[in-house]
């Protein structure tokens, strides 16, 4: 869970950065970026996800894609590639990380700009601006949004508008006497009273029978990475917060590349599971109807005999010359009359040969209807299993 207090944290981890020198920048999604970065010897990946479900930012150590063809990206590059990061800092307990960082250029001599990375949800933005806070260009524009500011280029950046209390530095004493004076007793009043503070901290502080005592001390206590049990799934914080511990990692980078990692990879799995499903239900369909149709045509197949008995009766009748559209004839097998029905274009030996015809017809196609019937019944027994197993997976 990314709040102001676990942004305060990977900062100080960030701090690595300082010094070192942007060599490139490239984008591996819509709205993620890295920053590819030298110091002294070592190599350095700055990973900003403005996701609106998995914004961040950390170092990473995977291999990503990289996608050039960013209207932003271009801006960044041309501004502040080549650039050295002077400094790292973020911004009261909010959700705010950014860079300072110096360049030079032979015509214009040394610059400073800032490159704010607010890590919000699905507020998050990346801002590039002018050392006097003149903003070039940002990922996201906004008129008067969510902070009652304007994200525009040429207007100058303002940071989010907050009017809750930073709770970073302050000493147990100042704590426990906004607890008191506030009368903070539920997560809901220490998130509405302190800023940076995330509902899955503020439930767990409220776990403790000192929640003033234990929430300064989880303030300023070492980083213990770790991915834990959390209402039934699986969370993140820079401590485990006493929950029951999935994995520890030796940073947060390195706890956050995996996990979103495999977020990134459960999703891709989902999706193919969504796309499977679709093309099973959709075979389950197919086959449905394709066995109505085989049975329709079977009962239309299983009037052979008729056609047979018309096409032998209609023999008996050889000379009748004048063409009907009906005529009546004796059935002798039963010694009743009978009304076949005829095509005036034919005579009676052409209505004859007609209805054998279809007889023959029909009784070729029963076999191969059947046979299509037990495929199509194999078929639909096949997807049906499969479905099945898909929703038990």
């Amino acid at each position: 869970m990314i709040d102001g207090i676990f942004i305060s944290k990977i900062k100080k981890e960030l701090d690595v950065l300082k010094g070192g020198r942007i060599n490139k920048i490239y984008s591996s999604l819509e709205t993620e970026y890295v920053l590819s970065i030298k110091k002294e010897k070592n190599n350095y990946k700055l990973l900003i996800s403005l996701s609106s479900s998995y914004s961040r930012i950390h170092l990473t150590y995977k291999d990503l894609e990289e996608s050039q063809n960013k209207i932003f990206l271009t801006i960044l590059k041309k501004n502040i590639e080549g650039y050295f990061i002077k400094d790292i800092n973020t911004y009261s307990s909010d959700r705010v990380i950014y860079l300072t960082l110096e360049g030079a250029t032979e015509f214009e001599g040394k610059k400073t700009k800032y490159l704010y990375a607010e890590i919000m949800g699905r507020y998050s933005n990346m801002i590039l601006t002018k050392e006097d806070n003149t903003i070039i260009e940002s990922l996201h524009h906004d008129g008067i949004g969510e902070y009652n500011r304007i994200i525009m280029p040429n207007s100058k950046y303002e940071f989010p508008i907050s009017n809750k209390i930073n709770p970073i530095n302050l000493s147990y004493e100042e704590i426990n006497d906004i607890f008191t004076s506030k009368e903070i007793d539920s997560p809901k009043k220490l998130t509405n009273i302190f800023n940076g503070i995330s509902m899955l901290l503020a439930e767990n502080i409220f776990l403790a029978n000192n929640p003033s005592r234990y929430f300064y001390e989880t303030l300023n206590k070492d980083i213990n990475p770790s991915t834990f049990k959390y209402k039934d799934k699986t969370e993140f914080y820079f401590d485990n917060l006493n929950y029951e511990i999935i994995d520890r990692y030796e940073s947060l980078s390195l706890m956050l590349d995996e996990y979103y990692y495999q977020m990134d990879l459960k999703s891709k799995i989902n999706k193919r599971t969504d796309n499977l499903e679709s093309f099973i239900k959709k075979q389950i369909k197919k086959h449905e109807s394709k066995l109505i149709k085989l049975n329709e045509e079977l009962i239309d197949a299983s009037s052979k005999d008729l056609y047979k008995l018309y096409g032998e009766l209609l023999l008996t009748y050889p000379n009748l010359k004048e063409k009907k559209k009906e005529v009546n004839v004796l059935n002798y097998y039963n010694n009743l009359e009978i009304n076949i029905p005829l095509d005036e274009k034919y005579n009676i030996i052409e209505n004859s040969n007609r209805y054998y015809k279809k007889y023959q017809k029909m009784k070729a196609s029963i076999s191969h209807i059947n046979d299509q019937i037990d495929v199509s019944n194999a078929e639909l027994d096949y997807f049906n299993l499969l479905l099945s197993q898909l929703k038990c997976a």
